[in-house]
């Protein structure tokens, strides 16, 4: 069994790329502005930081070589920097700038999945659903998010926070690398030896997500308190 202590997990990212290193995708030590340094002081943002840059690489790199589909995304990127370090610089204090860096970093990632998705890295779409994107939790007494996202590379990951705040806050992080998916339904399964071969599903319906765990998964990583199932909805 397994819980993880704090509210503030619910910025772990859910790329194994990212989960092997550490830091943001920049030096820290040449950090110069007030956003790279409110940055580098909060491993969440860190995290986001390179989840963002991570997948902007395998984004550019799934793109026809010397392509207008490249050039416009990189100038997407310049100028989505620009906007973060000029709106964010003008926060009052620093509660209110990672506030501010924080919302850029999930606005920007569910953004280049949306493009990814109308692009297919310069291949037709082929009308597969688009899932990518932050859910909310919508039950009485839940507080928590779910992150899907398809890369360039044709994975699906997923990651999952929720606390139950009727039960003395108890809260739930469960990390999905790699999911499968079929249609609408994403389905994860377990390979860690406590929970080996349990598995959750995810239907995705438009901007709602029904989320449906087996309770040995739930069990393990969440304990007997533990929320996972249940209905989400799409905020980005």
């Amino acid at each position: 069994m397994r819980f993880w202590p704090a509210l503030a997990l619910s910025l772990l990212v859910c790329a194994p790329a990212v989960a092997e290193k550490s830091g943001p995708s920049f030096d820290c030590k040449k950090a110069g502005t007030e956003i790279e340094k409110t940055i580098c002081k909060s491993p969440e943002l860190a995290q986001l930081d390179r989840l963002v840059a991570d997948y902007y690489r395998m984004f550019l790199k799934a793109l026809p070589p010397e392509s207008k589909y490249q050039s416009d995304l990189r100038a997407t990127q310049v100028t989505w920097l620009k906007r973060r370090d000029k709106v964010c610089g003008r926060a009052a204090d620093s509660d209110k700038r990672y506030s501010c860096v924080h919302g850029f970093y999930q606005g920007r990632i569910a953004g280049l999945a949306r493009l990814y998705h109308q692009t297919r890295g310069g291949k037709p779409n082929r009308g597969v659903p688009f899932i990518s994107g932050w859910y909310a939790a919508r039950q009485p007494g839940i507080s928590g998010q779910m992150l899907l996202l398809e890369w360039p590379d044709e994975r699906v990951s997923g990651q999952l926070l929720t606390v139950r705040t009727n039960r003395g806050s108890h809260t739930c992080t469960l990390e999905m690398p790699k999911m499968t998916r079929k249609g609408k339904m994403l389905t994860f399964t377990s390979t860690d030896e406590g929970s080996k071969n349990c598995s959750l599903t995810v239907k995705v319906d438009g901007t709602q997500a029904l989320v449906k765990a087996a309770p040995c998964l739930r069990q393990y990583w969440c304990g007997a308190a533990g929320f996972m199932s249940g209905r989400y909805v799409k905020t980005r």
